[in-house]
């Protein structure tokens, strides 16, 4: 999925599944930010383009904390207005759960959503 946010910036999203121990796998969501002019045309993926004006005022992983493992599992976008957007994998590989601004968020992801953090990230460097 790509995030359009001007003419100058798109974010990618994928979903991928990483094994951890023998067959229990977790979902985890990959972030790349491209300039437009670089990324070039986008054949493979649906561009998901919100109908208001959003300025985002704070990021944050959504981080799954249990079996003493942290995976960052998804993103939260906080908009000025209030509204939020989110990504967070779920428990079929490669896929992921999309909660537009408006929207509330499941009471599940993969696991239960009172097992996940989310830090802002500039605090976690």
């Amino acid at each position: 999925m790509i995030w359009k946010f001007d003419h100058d910036v798109q974010i990618e999203l994928t979903c991928s599944s990483t094994s951890i121990e023998s067959w229990k796998e977790f979902g985890t969501v990959n972030v790349e930010v491209v300039e437009s002019h670089v990324a070039g045309p986008c054949r493979e993926y649906a561009m998901l383009e919100l109908p208001d004006e959003l300025y985002v005022a704070r990021t944050e992983i959504v981080r799954w904390l249990g079996a003493g493992l942290i995976v960052d599992a998804g993103i939260r976008l906080h908009f000025s207005d209030g509204r939020l957007l989110s990504v967070v994998a779920v428990d079929i590989p490669g896929a992921m759960c999309l909660t537009l601004p408006g929207h509330t968020e499941p009471q599940s992801w993969q696991f239960p959503a009172n097992q996940y953090a989310c830090v802002a990230v500039d605090e976690t460097a």
